[in-house]
Order: C-alpha cells, then sequence, then structure tokens
C-alpha cells in the first residue's frame, strides 16, 4: 500500500517494534494488541525513527512507514493516517521532517503526540484560503471538543507559499483543547490578521471548557514583509456585549510559553505589529509564569505595536494574570476596548514583572478606551517604563492598586480608584494617590 500501512502478526515483529518506539522516546506498543493482518510496508530498520502510529481506544495500534525517507513521503504517510484516524485515536508522531499541504492535518477529537525531534511543514505553495490556513487543525463547522496536540515542532514555511494573502497558522483549534510543548518559525502574515497558535470557538457552540496553550515557544519569523498583524497564542470565543452567556471561554489557561526578539516594523522578518498572548471573551481563567524578552516596537500602529499582553476586540471577566516577565519590551499588559457594550469586571493582575523599553507606545499595564471597567485589582508588580508609562488608566470604577513598584509615569484619567496603598518608586519613595480627574 502507498501509505505504508503495517499489521502486525508475530510476537517478535511485535518486540522489535515494541524495542523501536521506546528507543526513539515513543515507548508506544509495550503490552498493546495489533491489528491482525500482512506486512505491507518494508520492515524497520536500525535508526529508522518515522513511523506514525494511531492507537485506538479498543487497545489496537496500526502503524504508518513512509515509503521513503524523505520529507514529502514522510508528509504523504502522515496526511494518510490523519484521513483514518477517529474520535478517540492518538496519534504519535516519530521523529523527522514531514512536508505537508495545508489544511489536510484536519484533527478529530484525538490527540496528536510528536517527540522532540518532530518537525511538521506546511508544503511549498500549498496556502490558498483567503482567510488563511493551518498546518494542523480540528475539523470545521462540527466543532471539536477535545483535541490535543502535542510536543511538535510546527514550520509555516510563509515565505514559500505564493497565495497573495497567505497566512499559515501553526495549529487552530475550533471548539477546545490543549496545545502544549509546540514551537513554530517561519510565521507572519502576508496579508490578513494571523493567529500562530489558537484555540476558538464560533457562537451557538457552547463556548469552550478549560481551553490550553501551555509550555510553547513562538520562534522566528518569515523572512518577508508583513502585511498584517501576528499574534501567537490566543484563546478566545467570538461572541460580544455585555453579558456573560454559554458561549464564553470559562476556565482557560495560557502559561509557560515564550517569545523573544521580536521586532516590529516594516523591514524583511518583522511584523507590522505582534501580540504574544491575547484573550477573548473569558469569563475566567488565568494568564500566568509566560516570558517575553526583547520585543521591540516601530510598527505602523502604536497600539497594537508590540505587546506582551493585549485585547482590543472582546470582553472578558475575573481573569488572573500573574507571575509573567517581559524584559527589554514594547507593551506589557494592554486592555483596550472601544466598545461601551462590553465589559472588563475583576480582572487580577499581580506579580508580574515588566521592564518597558524607548521604542513604540513605551506603557507598562494600560486600561483604555470606552468599554466598561470594574474591580480590577492592580498588586505586587514591578514596572520599569522610565521613558513612557508604568501605569496608564483612562477609566472605570473600584480599582485597587496596592504594593506595587513603578518607574515612570502614572495616568489615572477619569478612573475611580478604591484603594491606593504602599505603592514605590524602585529608590523606595512612596507613591503617593493620583489625583483624579
Amino acid at each position: 500500500m502507498p501509505e505504508g500501512r503495517i499489521n502486525v502478526t508475530s510476537l517478535r515483529t511485535v518486540t522489535r517494534l515494541s524495542s523501536y518506539f521506546v528507543s526513539s522516546g515513543l515507548a508506544l506498543l509495550s503490552g498493546v494488541a495489533l491489528v491482525a493482518g500482512a506486512v505491507t510496508a518494508p520492515p524497520l530498520s536500525a535508526g529508522r525513527t518515522d513511523a506514525i502510529a494511531i492507537i485506538h481506544t479498543n487497545g489496537t495500534t496500526t502503524l504508518y512507514l513512509p515509503t521513503a525517507q524523505t520529507n514529502a513521503a514522510r508528509g504523504d504517510a502522515l496526511v494518510t493516517a490523519f484521513a483514518a484516524h477517529v474520535d478517540g485515536d492518538e496519534i504519535r508522531v516519530g521523529a523527522g521532517e514531514y512536508d505537508v499541504p495545508c489544511g489536510t492535518l484536519l484533527l478529530k477529537d484525538a490527540r496528536l503526540t510528536g517527540t522532540p525531534d518532530t518537525l511538521v511543514r506546511a508544503k511549498t505553495n500549498t496556502a490558498t484560503h483567503p482567510r488563511g490556513d493551518a498546518i494542523v487543525s480540528s475539523l470545521s463547522p462540527a466543532q471539536k471538543k477535545h483535541c490535543q496536540v502535542r510536543g511538535i515542532r510546527f514550520d509555516c514555511n510563509l515565505q514559500n507559499q505564493n497565495y497573495p494573502a497567505a497566512v499559515v497558522a501553526a495549529v487552530s483549534l475550533l471548539g477546545g483543547g490543549s496545545i502544549e510543548d509546540c514551537s513554530a518559525i517561519n510565521w507572519g502574515s502576508k496579508g490578513v490578521e494571523n493567529f500562530v497558535f489558537i484555540i476558538g470557538c464560533q457562537p451557538g457552540n457552547g463556548g469552550l471548557h478549560a481551553p490550553k496553550i501551555l509550555r510553547c515557544v513562538i520562534d522566528t519569523p518569515a523572512p518577508i514583509v508583513n502585511g498584517q498583524v501576528v499574534t501567537a497564542f490566543d484563546i478566545w470565543a467570538d461572541v460580544r456585549g455585555a453579558r456573560v452567556t454559554r458561549d464564553w471561554v470559562r476556565r482557560a489557561e495560557i502559561a509557560y510559553c515564550v517569545a523573544n526578539n521580536i521586532t516590529t516594523g516594516a523591514a524583511v522578518g518583522q511584523p507590522m505589529a505582534f501580540h504574544m498572548i491575547t484573550p477573548g471573551s473569558w469569563a475566567s481563567g488565568s494568564i500566568h509564569h509566560n516570558l517575553a524578552w526583547n520585543l521591540r516596537g516601530g510598527g505602523v500602529d502604536p497600539y497594537k505595536d508590540n505587546t506582551f499582553i493585549y485585547q482590543d476586540s472582546f470582553g472578558g471577566s475575573n481573569v488572573a494574570l500573574f507571575g509573567n516577565t517581559g524584559l527589554n519590551i514594547c507593551q506589557g499588559i494592554y486592555i483596550g476596548v472601544n466598545d461601551a457594550t462590553l465589559t472588563f469586571d475583576h480582572w487580577r493582575i499581580s506579580r508580574n514583572h515588566l521592564t518597558i523599553n524607548s521604542t513604540g507606545n513605551r506603557l507598562g499595564i494600560t486600561q483604555s478606551f470606552g468599554a466598561r471597567f470594574s474591580g480590577w485589582e492592580i498588586t505586587r508588580n514591578y514596572v520599569s517604563s522610565p521613558a513612557g508609562h508604568a501605569l496608564f488608566l483612562d477609566s472605570g470604577s473600584r480599582y485597587n492598586i496596592s504594593g506595587n513598584t513603578f518607574e515612570g509615569v502614572i495616568g489615572t484619567g477619569s478612573a475611580t480608584i478604591t484603594k491606593w496603598r504602599n505603592n514605590r518608586r524602585p529608590n523606595g519613595t512612596i507613591l503617593s494617590r493620583p489625583a483624579e480627574d
């Protein structure tokens, strides 16, 4: 068979395969029953690590071997395996590079797992969708709730896509799930906004429950001139309005993710604007212990520019941002939506460490524009923005701002501050309560 499917019959073969997967870090087949049948692909040879296994819910395993040890053949085998999997399966991908056409890896309610040496690349000139393609995506419109993608490096290969407005996401899960221990290179946008790792939900589908993006890395962007905004890690529900409904996101988590050495602008390899993390329509959740450094501004939009944590489109309530570190970055935490129907209630911004450089917008913690903000706690943060604002509040009510260290301008606009206590300069000087406009 062209896809190299293996059905194993002998104990000797099971033993060889089990030893192979253990040695390659997959530890896959020990004690697992396999589908009976004939071997229909070349046997595994010493050092062969590029097998693909589907572990079924009944305990059996089906293997797929590339017909040749090339990136294209490995990609073909992976596409074939994806076409065969069903809800509840786990697809385990061995080491090696896999070139796949954009939009062909459609994940059902299943798990996709790689090794530290697994790289999946968007095949050259296969991005064709006007709103963008993804290397791995969940089926739509039949949205999936339990997809998991873990342990894979993705090459978006945007520089080798001819489609005029091409964007290539690494993973796009519609309906829910988790993305863990993944990374992406050669990302960007030729014409429409791109979200490299995204978990989303459309209205009327019951929202998202406990979606997670954990321990992921956004690496080198594509060497192209970018035409739009790029967001690295995004969890959102496409709903608006002040009232929290069943279509919102609950118990979301974005944690332990990394971005570094990204400059916005109009030159090759520079996104027009970059947002590391974006939460949209969260009814509850946390963004914590993420790390960014050397995010430099210069993009065409000073508000969007190059931001650690950013939201400008959807509301949110009961969101905690804590333990995040941004060093030498353009903009720290920016929450601003010019829409009076949206609310941002009960946000807790605590124990974040932000040092802001002199590029771009130079903002530390910012609340801006016309949405309704209430009941925020901004406590025990260290924010240094000597060339700009350490804290800027445009409006809102019932702010508790306590125990912070601020270096830079503090502006509170028309915001009503209920508690201002023990806020200091880095030299220990106590900051007096800002005057209200």
